[in-house]
């Protein structure tokens, strides 16, 4: 039965969702890309579209490129050879479907063991420093933001990963990357790049966030989608630079609804790029489905 209202709730939001406000992305470049990768007949195949993407001043307004179609000829660079555009496009289409739902789908969110949660209250120092209890509490581990020339690498502690007995620790440099640190010993592991999202029965992993290293000249939601083989090993389904949205930076906001379905706030890539305060924009909910 839930299932049931679930798509009676998902036509509904879908045809009474408007367009007509300039803060929304509009549905149309949900698939707009500048890199698809991906493998077929055990071939990799890497999709790019060398666009201009620097900020655009004069009478058109700033990043109008990022709400219309890709202007440069697609190339595979594995082969170096081009390909149509609009092709690869359609292929994206056979692994995700994309739309935009209303935010009353959180009443269908599902049960994820895998989610993270935050019971501790782990506090940041002015010195940029802070530490986690490891070994029943008896000893801790100590994180601290270190210098790198000119740059900062920042540590942030984003909350706890029960289903793996660790915490989850964000390290930035240009981008961010995810640690596992073990309760027990302290023993870090790389999760993911962004939040790691997996699927309530843990075949999925999505690892999506905001591309921030080229310093706001085509930053874009970049997503990686791995699924577990039969040896229960992760392997990458497609890796995407989306170039339209960028995703939410807060765990928060992102929750599955079904075993190959997951929800989550996206904010219309200009005014991302124009305000940096995920507070300060208006978001959307948007619900990819792994096909």
């Amino acid at each position: 039965m839930n299932r049931i209202l679930l798509i009676i709730f998902l036509i509904i939001s879908k045809s009474i969702f408007s367009q007509n406000d300039i803060n929304q992305i509009p549905e149309s470049c949900l698939y707009y890309f500048y890199e698809f990768s991906f493998r077929k007949n055990d071939k990799s195949i890497q999709i790019k579209y060398p666009e201009k993407t620097g900020f655009n001043s004069g009478k058109n307004p700033p990043y109008k490129s990022y709400y219309s179609k890709n202007e440069s000829i697609p190339y595979n660079q594995f082969t170096g050879d081009s390909v149509k555009a609009g092709v690869y496009e359609e292929e994206l289409k056979k692994f995700i479907n994309l739309e935009f739902v209303d935010e009353k789908i959180k009443n269908f969110k599902k049960y994820n063991k895998y989610e993270i949660t935050d019971k501790l209250n782990i506090k940041t120092n002015k010195f940029g420093e802070f530490y986690l209890p490891i070994g029943n509490k008896k000893d801790s581990i100590h994180f601290k933001d270190t210098p790198i020339e000119a740059y900062t690498t920042t540590y942030s502690y984003i909350g706890e990963m029960e289903c793996f007995d660790s915490y989850l620790v964000e390290t930035f440099f240009e981008q961010p990357s995810h640690l596992l640190v073990n309760k027990k010993n302290g023993s870090k592991t790389e999760i993911s790049s962004g939040i790691p999202n997996y699927s309530p029965n843990g075949i999925f992993l999505l690892d999506i966030f905001a591309n921030t290293a080229t310093y706001q000249h085509n930053e874009s939601a970049y997503l990686s989608l791995s699924r577990k083989n039969k040896n229960n090993k992760l392997e990458g389904i497609i890796w995407v630079s989306f170039k339209s949205w960028a995703p939410s930076s807060n765990y928060k906001d992102y929750f599955w609804i079904s075993e190959n379905e997951i929800v989550f706030k996206v904010f219309p890539i200009r005014k991302y790029i124009e305000e940096p305060d995920q507070n300060l924009l208006k978001s959307q909910y948007l619900k990819l489905k792994i096909l």
